[in-house]
């Protein structure tokens, strides 16, 4: 069984001379207690919302579990869909993250283990709009956490899985379709554009839990240490304030000027 972590960043990022910066988010990413394992960096050439050309720096190139591809800029996507293009084996596991943050050593050992137990899910460790098994709105906390779901000590099937605290998927996921979904709607968000993919698909998406999360009782204390500083997540990176990777959005601008993201239905009841 082959593992694949995919990743994508930003051109600041990767100039980031400091060791608080990007190289410690790769530092995590190359430390894992599953040693069986390929790093996948998908770098462009060019941002381009920006312009700005990809410098890739000296120290990167010492890493050898980290293997570097050039692609397209994707936005948001550059992070997944190069990597699932390139992949054949259809039984491959690939974990994506966020080039701006920090991992827990055994975030990959804990996402294999999750594609073991739910064989033919998309899973992750933060997501919105919880759902019952039989497709309804969850009510399990009657509260805020039933919609912003994570660091929890019980899973749930969701709307939306967030990438930045690590998603797993097998490879055998996508289907022949996915790469025109993508390439017609690379704007949206990446956490938007899988959902509505998978949706479509009607596969589960699953937030699981983890020893490692802390018991919250309540919506206050889960208020208080909550939300994205645990587990898989150690720390942030040091970087500057950018929006990130994800630097398209696809809008509509109705007549009173409100924002209307594009996206389809990501319901279970249909």
């Amino acid at each position: 069984m082959k593992i694949v972590i995919t990743l994508t960043t930003i051109p600041s990022r990767l100039s980031y001379n400091n060791d608080g910066g990007l190289k410690s988010c790769i530092d995590s990413l190359v430390n894992q207690t599953f040693n069986d394992y390929e790093i996948h960096f998908n770098i462009p050439y060019e941002n381009k919302l920006t312009q700005e050309k990809y410098v890739i720096p000296d120290w990167l190139l010492e890493y050898t579990k980290i293997r570097i591809f050039r692609t397209e800029d994707l936005g948001p996507a550059t992070k997944l869909v190069p990597t699932v293009e390139r992949i054949t084996d259809n039984d491959t596991i690939i974990v994506v993250v966020d080039d701006d943050l920090i991992y827990h050593k055994q975030m990959l050992q804990a996402q294999i283990a999750n594609q073991l137990k739910w064989d033919e899910s998309i899973v992750g460790y933060d997501g919105l709009r919880s759902r019952n098994e039989n497709g309804t709105f969850a009510s399990k906390f009657n509260d805020a956490r039933d919609y912003f779901f994570t660091s929890h000590s019980i899973s749930s099937r969701v709307d939306i899985l967030q990438h930045y605290k690590t998603i797993s998927y097998k490879r055998r996921y996508f289907e022949n379709d996915f790469f025109d979904f993508v390439h017609n709607n690379y704007s949206w968000s990446d956490d938007m554009l899988m959902a509505a993919y998978f949706s479509h698909k009607k596969r589960d998406r699953i937030v699981e839990t983890h020893p490692l999360i802390p018991i919250i009782e309540t919506n206050e204390e889960w208020s208080r240490i909550g939300g994205v500083l645990t587990f898989p997540v150690i720390n942030h990176t040091n970087h500057d304030n950018y929006e990130g990777c994800n630097i398209f959005r696809q809008t509509n601008i109705d007549d009173n000027g409100s924002i209307l993201y594009k996206f389809i239905d990501l319901g279970y009841d249909k």
